[in-house]
C-alpha cells in the first residue's frame, strides 16, 4: 500500500482476515490510522 486512499479503502472495508472497520471507527479516525500506516511503512516499520 503506498497511497492513504488505498489504505483508507481497506480499513473501511477489510480484507482477508482483517476486518471491516466502517462504523467502529468515524472517517477522521480511519484517515488517521491510514496517515499513521503510511508514515510508518515509509519509515521502514
Amino acid at each position: 500500500m503506498n497511497s492513504a486512499e488505498k489504505i483508507i479503502y481497506q480499513v473501511t472495508n477489510g480484507k482477508n482476515a482483517m476486518p471491516s472497520f466502517r462504523g467502529r471507527l468515524t472517517e477522521d479516525e480511519i484517515a488517521a490510522v491510514a496517515e499513521y500506516v503510511l508514515q510508518q511503512s515509509v519509515a521502514g516499520w
